[in-house]
C-alpha cells in the first residue's frame, strides 16, 4: 500500500547538495550580473507616470530600441517586434546580461522575409485591433515605417478558431502608412525583420506572413540581437539626448483618439496622441478654405496640407532616491517647455538571506541576498544596489554582508550569518552510583568543545547546561542528573572564534535526546 502526505517545511538541509546547487549558482549570478553596456535613461514596457503596462498598446522607447535592433542587423527596409515578446523595462544605468534576458527571455530567433505592401498593412491592421479597448500581445513596435491607427473606427479584422489571421471584413484603422518616409505601396515587394516566432511559425496570428520567401534564416538570438546593437552600433551608451529619450517613443506610431469632420459652417477637429501628447488638430471649416486657383497647366498644382508641428520632448531627470524609511521620486522636466513627469520610487521594505545558517564542510558560503521593495518587486543587484561578502566564509565563524544601494536607491544595509561547527550525538549514557556518564562522538573539524545539557521534562525547560572544553573528551560523569526520576541529555558542539575583538561561542544544532534513571 501507498501512502502520501503534505511536506511543507524542511528543518535538515544536504550541505553537500546545497553547496553544488550555490556553486552553479554563483557562476550564473556571475555572467547575469555581467555589464553589457549603460544607458542614461530608462527604458520602458510601463507606463512611466501610471505605471500600467503599454508596450501592447502603444509605442514605447523600448519598443523602438528593439525594433531598430533587428532592422539593423539584419538590413532591411521595415523590422516589426510583437509588444508581448518584450517583457521588462532597463532602468537608468548599468545594463547587465540578466537585463536583457529579461527583455527577451524567450530565445526567439532573427529571420527576414519578403513581402508586400498589403501583407505589411495587413500586419498592421491585425496588431492594432485593440488599440482603444483592450491591450494585445500582437501590438507592433515598429522600425523603418510610421502610421496611424484610428481608435475611432470599429475593428472589422476576421479571425479563425484558433486566433488566427484571415482577412480585413470592412474599413482599416491603421492609415497614414510611410515606409522610409514614402507612402506604403500596397504592390510594392519590401523586407521586412523579425523572429522566427512570427514570420515562420505564425506566432500572436500573423498568418498573413506565412510561405513568404524567406531571405534571413534565424540569424542570431533576440538578446544577442538587442546587445550587438546598443554595444556595437549605439558605442554601448543609450544617451538621454538620442531618439530613444521620450519613454513614449520617437513619434512612430500616431493613435487618433477623437475626430470630428468639419462642414460648411464649423470647423473640425482630430485629436491624437503621438510620442506621449495628446495633440489637437483643428481642421477648418469647407465655407473658409478658399477653392484653388485656375491655372493654365494640363494639371492642377497639387494641394499641400501643411503638418501639424509636433513638440517632442527632451527630458531632463533628477531623482531623489529611496531609503528604507521613505519613497523617492524621478522627476522628468522637458527642457524645452519646462514640463514635469513625477514617477514614485517605493521604498525598500525588506532586505534578507536566503540562508542564515549553514553546517561546516570546508567550502566557501555566500548566501543570496533578497532585496524587495514596499510593493514586493525585487530590486536588480548591480543595477540597484552591489554586495560585499566578508572574506573567508570557510570555516565555522559569523560573517557579514553589506548591501549598498545605488541609482535610484540609497543606504547600506549590514546583515550577517552564521556557518556552525558539525553536530555530534550522544552514544550511550549510562546510570552511575551517582548521576550518570554520558559518551558521544569525538568531533575533530572546527570544534573547541562540547556543550551538554540535561533536564527532566524533553523540552528542556528545567535544563541545566555542562562544558566540555576539550574537543578530545568524549566522556563526561554527570552528578547533578536528578535521582530515580527520568533525565533527558543532550549534546552540542561549539567554536569560539573572535566577534567585535570578543571571544564568542558559533554552537551546532542540538543532538537528539537520550534518557536515563539514575538511582542516587
Amino acid at each position: 500500500s501507498m501512502s502520501s502526505s503534505l511536506i511543507d517545511q524542511i528543518s535538515m538541509q544536504d550541505s553537500y547538495t546545497l553547496t553544488y546547487v550555490n556553486s552553479i549558482t554563483d557562476k550564473f549570478n556571475a555572467l547575469a550580473n555581467s555589464k553589457i553596456a549603460h544607458t542614461d535613461i530608462t527604458l520602458t514596457v510601463n507606463n512611466p507616470d501610471t505605471g500600467k503596462r503599454m508596450v501592447r498598446s502603444c509605442e514605447t522607447n523600448l519598443g523602438d530600441l528593439c525594433a531598430d535592433a533587428y532592422r539593423k542587423l539584419l538590413g532591411t527596409d521595415i523590422a516589426f517586434v510583437n509588444g508581448g515578446g518584450i517583457r521588462a523595462d532597463i532602468k537608468q544605468g548599468d545594463v547587465t546580461y540578466s537585463d536583457i534576458i529579461s527583455v527577451h527571455p524567450f530565445g526567439n530567433s532573427a529571420c527576414a522575409i519578403e513581402v508586400t505592401g498589403q501583407q505589411i498593412l495587413d500586419a498592421l491592421e491585425f496588431g492594432a485591433r485593440a488599440v482603444g479597448v483592450s491591450e494585445n500581445g500582437g501590438f507592433l513596435q515598429v522600425s523603418g515605417i510610421t502610421f496611424d491607427i484610428d481608435s475611432t473606427i470599429p475593428s472589422s479584422v476576421k479571425l479563425d478558431d484558433k486566433s488566427m489571421f484571415v482577412s480585413v471584413n470592412g474599413a482599416y484603422r491603421v492609415g497614414n502608412v510611410k515606409v522610409g518616409g514614402e507612402p506604403l505601396d500596397l504592390k510594392k515587394t519590401y523586407t521586412l525583420a523579425s523572429h522566427n516566432y512570427m514570420l515562420k511559425n505564425s506566432g500572436d496570428g500573423y498568418s498573413m506572413f506565412a510561405g513568404s520567401k524567406l531571405l534571413q534564416d534565424e540569424v542570431k538570438v533576440d538578446n544577442q540581437v538587442l546587445i550587438e546593437y546598443i554595444t556595437q552600433t549605439l558605442g554601448g551608451t543609450i544617451k538621454s539626448d538620442s531618439e530613444y529619450a521620450n519613454p513614449f517613443g520617437e513619434g512612430r506610431i500616431r493613435i487618433i483618439l477623437d475626430k470630428k469632420e468639419p462642414t460648411q459652417t464649423e470647423d473640425g477637429y482630430v485629436k491624437y496622441q503621438v510620442a506621449g501628447e495628446e495633440i489637437t488638430e483643428v481642421l477648418k471649416a469647407t465655407s473658409n478654405v478658399s477653392p484653388e486657383p485656375t491655372v493654365s497647366s494640363p494639371e492642377p498644382a497639387p494641394s499641400v496640407q501643411p503638418s501639424p508641428v509636433v513638440h517632442i520632448h527632451k527630458y531632463k531627470k533628477k531623482v531623489t532616491p529611496a531609503t528604507m524609511k521613505r519613497d523617492g521620486k524621478i522627476v522628468n522636466a522637458c527642457t524645452g517647455c519646462k514640463k514635469e513627469r513625477t514617477a514614485i520610487i517605493p521604498r525598500i521594505s525588506n532586505v534578507s538571506l536566503a540562508t542564515y545558517a549553514f553546517v561546516y564542510n570546508g567550502m566557501v558560503k555566500t548566501p543570496k541576498v533578497i532585496v524587495k521593495n514596499r510593493t514586493g518587486k525585487s530590486l536588480s543587484q548591480g543595477i540597484d544596489y552591489t554586495i560585499r561578502y566578508e572574506s573567508g566564509r570557510k570555516k565555522a565563524g559569523r560573517y557579514s554582508v553589506v548591501i549598498t544601494f545605488s541609482g535610484n536607491y540609497k543606504g547600506t544595509v549590514t546583515k550577517s550569518f552564521v556557518i556552525r561547527p558539525k553536530a555530534t550525538s550522544i552514544t550511550k549514557v549510562v546510570p552511575g552510583a551517582k548521576g550518570c556518564i554520558a559518551n558521544w562522538k569525538k568531533q575533530e573539524n572546527e570544534t573547541t568543545g562540547y556543550q551538554i545539557e540535561f533536564a527532566t521534562n524533553k523540552d528542556f525547560t528545567d535544563g541545566v547546561l555542562v562544558s566540555v572544553r576539550n574537543h578530545n573528551i568524549t566522556s563526561k560523569s554527570i552528578k547533578r542528573v536528578k535521582a530515580r526520576v527520568r533525565n533527558y541529555i543532550r549534546i552540542r558542539t561549539y567554536k569560539v572564534v573572535m566577534t567585535g575583538g570578543e571571544p564568542r561561542r558559533v554552537y551546532s544544532e542540538w543532538s537528539e535526546p537520550r534518557t536515563v534513571v539514575p538511582k542516587k
